[in-house]
Formats: C-alpha cells, structure tokens, sequence
C-alpha cells in the first residue's frame, strides 16, 4: 500500500511540475514563472538565429567603384554599401561575415530625388534593395546627402537597415 500510495504521489508530482501538453522538449514557459502565456528557449542568451548573418562595414580598397558614387553607412558609422551611382551597369559592395560580396544593379526607379534600386549577386544568393531619398546638394564637393534603407537578403535571410551618407562623383 505504501508503495502504490508513493508511486501515486510520485506521478502527482511529476504532472504537476513536468511540461505542459503543448510544450516542446527544452522549452520553458514563463507561464509557471510570471504568469504569461508565451514560451520562450531554455537558452535565452542564445543569439537570434533568425538574422543569419552579419553585415560588417568595408575597409579600404573593398568595393572599390569608379566614377560617381553612394556610400551608405549605417548607425555605427561604417560605410555598409558602395555602389556606382549609375543607372545600369552598376555593380555594388557589402561585406557580409567577413566576405566581399558584389550585387549588380537589376532595376531602378525613380528620379533626383527619391529612388529604390535592386541589386543581386551572380549567384542570385544575396540581393539589396536601396531606398534613398535625397536632401542637401553641395555643388562645391560634387556630391548630394541622401538617407533612406537598405534591405539585404542573404542566403534566404534578410535584414532591413537605416542608412545615411550620399552620392559623390
């Protein structure tokens, strides 16, 4: 009898504090915890997997573009896209993870003051669509401020970024 009493309060116990039904191995709920429905990983200091990679400013001499060009930096300062700033032809750089990767300019539209252009690499892995508008002229420096986004698929992953800098030729 106290064998069946212990193996019941035994089960009792591991219902009570085992994962719920709809719960996955290795999740935790922060139901139990704070009272919220959603579920979040064992491992919370785990970095979002759903980014996929990193885009990191160029150096020097990466991405070189002759003739005019956008530079586009991002909120830490780093240049993060060079592209010529023609309408065709126009091939384009980012560094992501650690690597060089050039995108062509597949489409443009637009005018002087507002433009979205898409590039893609030859591999058809990586594309950017730039969003600029364009605000100050100094026609002493040959060269316009823009601001605006750029939107950058690699590898089936994407991220969207503010950027600012300007077209120089």
């Amino acid at each position: 009898m106290r064998v069946l009493l212990a193996c019941v309060a035994a089960a009792a116990l591991m219902a009570a504090c085992g994962p719920k039904a709809e719960q996955k191995p290795g999740m935790i709920s922060e139901a139990t915890i704070s009272g919220e429905s959603e579920m979040k990983t064992a491992d919370a200091a785990a970095p979002d997997a759903s980014s996929g990679f990193k885009l990191e400013p160029l150096g020097e001499g990466e991405g070189d573009v002759q003739g005019c060009q956008t530079m586009l930096s991002n909120e830490d300062g780093g240049e993060i896209f060079r592209a010529s700033a023609a309408d065709s032809d126009a091939p384009g750089f980012l560094k992501i993870d650690g690597e060089v990767v050039q995108v062509d300019l597949v489409s443009s539209d637009g005018d002087e003051k507002s433009r979205v252009r898409t590039f893609e690499s030859a591999d058809k892995k990586t594309s950017v669509i730039e969003s600029l508008v364009s605000s100050e002229a100094h026609p002493e420096s040959d060269s316009v401020e823009q601001s605006g986004s750029i939107e950058v698929t690699h590898d089936g992953s994407k991220q969207s970024f503010e950027v600012k800098g300007g077209l120089a030729c």
